[in-house]
């Protein structure tokens, strides 16, 4: 992980590096403070799995860390 590229109200966006691929990608840290920001945080990564645009990451691999 290199630089964070931005934050929202859920968490930290940082620019990343394969190491094996030298493929450039985004990682999306998200901070769950309250438990009703769960539906909200699934919705969203439902949302940004579906799109499809020139100026943004598809999305790879999803994971959850408790």
């Amino acid at each position: 992980i290199r630089t964070c590229l931005g934050q929202g109200s859920f968490g930290k966006v940082y620019v990343a590096y394969d190491r094996i691929t030298m493929k450039k990608f985004a990682v999306k840290e998200i901070s769950i403070r309250f438990p009703s920001y769960k539906e909200d945080l699934e919705n969203e990564i439902r949302i940004l799995s579906r799109l499809n645009h020139k100026n943004s990451t598809s999305n790879e691999k999803t994971k959850t860390f408790q």
